[in-house]
């Protein structure tokens, strides 16, 4: 009898690997900042259509994830992160918000996020 082929074991299956935690949601926009994947909308937009209909376009177009920092009838300081963990346009790093929001790089793959998640569930 013939094994199937198995694709190689991700370097996030190591017992080794450690992933880089996102400690916060602020921790976490700024990582998508710092990859370009990240628009702050500064514009005051209306919570009850606008933000939805936004965050669907960014969703359908790969955009950046949007941060709405003026929303109507909100408090001052009061944000939206949208599409957290929405696909991205970015070349390579199309998984970028699913990837760093479990403490992988930004440029992990689909495979490697199931096996970096597969792992996690094993481990505990």
């Amino acid at each position: 009898m013939t094994q199937p082929n198995r694709p190689a074991a991700s370097r996030y299956s190591d017992p080794n690997f450690k992933p880089r935690h996102v400690k916060d949601m602020r921790e976490y926009v700024s990582i998508l900042a710092e990859h370009g994947d990240l628009i702050e909308i500064d514009e005051p937009v209306d919570w009850n259509l606008e933000v939805g209909a936004i965050i669907r376009r960014v969703n359908e177009t790969g955009s950046p994830a949007p941060l709405f920092t003026k929303v109507n009838d909100s408090e001052p300081g009061f944000r939206v992160l949208g599409a957290p963990a929405g696909v991205s346009a970015l070349p390579g790093r199309e998984l970028i918000r699913a990837a760093t929001s479990i403490g992988l790089p930004p440029d992990a793959s689909g495979a490697d996020i199931v096996e970096a998640l597969s792992h996690a569930l094993e481990v505990e």
